[in-house]
């Protein structure tokens, strides 16, 4: 992950990053979009969505 964010930082590039790990999810994302038999169903700042429940 570290090598990803320098990447992203210097290059500056967009990383889609695929979890169940919401605290890593938090850490590294700007927005977020969360998604329920693959249909978006929530999307907004990495907090509001990761703390909301499904």
């Amino acid at each position: 992950m570290e090598l990803l964010t320098r990447l992203r930082a210097e290059r500056r590039l967009s990383l889609v990053l695929v979890s169940h790990e919401l605290d890593l999810v938090t850490a590294y994302t700007d927005s977020v979009q969360r998604l329920d038999e693959g249909r978006v169903r929530m999307a907004g700042d990495d907090m509001s969505v990761a703390t909301q429940l499904p």
